[in-house]
């Protein structure tokens, strides 16, 4: 039971926190293509989702086709629905990185929630985060990338913990498609492997680490 009210108040916690994110960002979306934090890039991204081209490397193969499934969106502008690209996933990776905070702090006590639900709200409100998040950019899409690499490998690091293998493959799948959409990702590859390692050790089976691999 304790169990359970735990994952409902990290579910609420991060639930919220998405949703306030999500609602400063799209108070100032753009509905027009504009230069703005730095957002030179737009559109070129832009152009690409609706041509079905391809921008300048290194293509950002998952950013742009998940653009294109944005544009069918019956809404607002085609620039709008580029942000929205931004936007939405930022604020996701927003509420994921508070239930991360309370699941490494390891409780669920009102302190500990109200702490997690401040982190994720500061990092979403950042003017770096925020910045990218109301324009057409990447880097929106690569904060909930982020959050979900991070998520991979804490659960990898707690291989005895009572867990659905299904949770580590979907996020290994998650993580493998996020390399196509900002390299970066790479650097977080020498604390992944370690995890895999320590996870195989742990809980001896290495075919779930082997499958996890192959999916990434």
């Amino acid at each position: 039971m304790n169990r359970l009210l735990r994952r409902k108040a990290y579910l609420l916690v991060s639930v919220l926190v998405s949703v306030i994110t999500a609602a400063l960002y799209l108070s100032i979306a753009l509905t027009r293509l504009s230069n703005a934090n730095f957002g030179s890039d737009g559109g070129d991204f832009l152009a690409a989702m609706l041509t079905g081209g391809i921008p300048h490397p290194t293509g950002y193969p998952t950013y742009i086709l998940l653009g294109r499934l944005f544009q069918f969106l019956p809404i607002s502008t085609p620039v709008y629905r580029g942000v929205l690209e931004s936007a939405l996933p930022a604020a996701l990776g927003a509420g994921l990185l508070t239930s991360w905070v309370s699941f490494v702090a390891g409780s669920n006590s009102t302190a500990h929630l109200s702490a997690a639900a401040i982190t994720g709200i500061a990092w979403g409100a950042s003017p770096l985060l925020f910045s990218q998040a109301v324009i057409v950019e990447v880097h929106g899409l690569q904060v909930l990338i982020s959050v979900l690499i991070l998520w991979w490998i804490s659960l990898n690091l707690h291989a005895g913990a009572r867990l659905n293998p299904k949770w580590l493959l979907g996020l290994a799948f998650l993580v493998g498609l996020g390399g196509g959409n900002h390299l970066t990702s790479v650097l977080f590859a020498p604390a992944a492997l370690a995890a895999l390692i320590y996870a195989a050790r742990r809980s001896r089976s290495w075919k779930l680490v082997v499958a996890q691999a192959g999916l990434v």
